[in-house]
């Protein structure tokens, strides 16, 4: 090429991929109401919650009646059938689009659940996330973790639902 050496560029280590799930806008809204309460980005609290779930033992536990192949998740195997129920592909009800993104290995589980349940990686995204607002712990702890941050101490000291332990 005319002594000219096509350089590629170097990928960074924790490049992160975009996942985009479809949300009914009842929990777009809640997940808003949640983004105002701990001053955080929709983007950063979608994936927080995508990671809660799929560390979380029940919630894999309820998705995996919907699992058609076998999958090795947390050093747990879960059997799929074939002819377990499937999943709704869609909600049923008005849906928007939210934009996530995900570090690669992260990024390899859902690409598993999606194949374990035969749907698409957003699908399952939008599922994880339902189950972690739908899980009081997350949302508590979630809440309390930030309140907690952008409290003076005297008001954290004030404030019981932060000293409680739960």
């Amino acid at each position: 090429m005319n002594g000219v050496e096509d350089k590629k560029r170097k990928q960074r280590s924790d490049k992160k991929k975009d996942v985009k799930p479809y949300l009914t806008l009842e929990t777009i809204s809640s997940l808003n109401r949640l983004t105002y309460l701990t001053d955080v980005y929709l983007k950063d609290l979608a994936e927080e919650m995508i990671l809660y779930a799929i560390k979380d033992y029940d919630t894999i536990s309820q998705l995996s009646q919907y699992f058609k192949k076998e999958i090795l998740i947390n050093n747990t195997i879960y059997r799929g059938r074939i002819d377990n129920p499937q999943i709704s592909k869609r909600e049923n009800e008005d849906t928007d689009r939210i934009s996530t993104r995900l570090k690669a290995d992260d990024y390899e589980v859902i690409r598993a659940l999606a194949y374990a349940m035969d749907v698409s990686r957003a699908r399952v995204c939008a599922l994880l996330i339902k189950a972690s607002m739908n899980n009081i712990n997350f949302v508590n702890n979630y809440v309390k973790q930030h309140l907690s941050k952008s409290l003076t101490p005297l008001q954290s000291f004030s404030c019981p639902l932060l000293t409680s332990t739960c």
